[in-house]
């Protein structure tokens, strides 16, 4: 896969990349009103910056809630659950870093592929292995079940979804 155009779509949301490269990538995402929330989720290696554009951003950071406003910025280091989503009544719009990039732009069309296509949350064990192949690859992990788990049951299902020929995406 590709990514020509520096832009990713799925229901409720619009994602357009403003750096893509090793040390970081970086996007703004537009999130409609009543869009779901992200799962809660850690980047292994990776910190992550949200600065509010417009609107107000509503975040989970390892269980302590946080509003914010335009011009506001949160960093989430490597490592630490989150979850965000719109917490208002317009649409929210925010500029996203990841340092380092590490290709993280390859999970986002990964997600968003899945997503356009009715695959997220999984709806079968070919959306749960494509799920688990894409983070195992770029080492972005659902919180809650320990890593010491995680890891080795994400790489099963990528080897699984390998051998099955699922596709996803990425």
């Amino acid at each position: 896969m590709t990514i020509e155009a520096l832009s990713l779509t799925a229901p409720g949301k619009r994602l357009v990349f403003t750096a893509r490269d090793p040390a970081r990538v970086a996007f703004e995402e537009e999130v409609a009103p009543g869009a779901p929330a992200v799962p809660v989720h850690l980047h292994r290696t990776q910190a992550e910056t949200f600065t509010v554009l417009d609107g107000v951003l509503e975040l989970d950071i390892a269980g302590a809630a946080r509003r914010l406003g335009p011009g506001q910025c949160v960093i989430v280091p490597a490592g630490v659950p989150h979850t965000y989503r719109n917490g208002g009544d317009g649409v929210l719009r925010i500029a996203v870093a990841l340092t380092p990039g590490a290709g993280a732009e390859w999970f986002f069309a990964g997600i968003y592929a899945l997503g356009r296509t009715g695959r997220l949350p999984p709806r079968g064990l070919g959306d749960a292995l494509a799920l688990a192949a894409l983070s195992h690859r770029h080492g972005f992990y659902l919180a809650g079940l320990p890593l010491v788990l995680q890891r080795p049951l994400m790489a099963l299902g990528a080897a699984l979804a390998a051998m099955a020929g699922v596709r996803t995406a990425s």
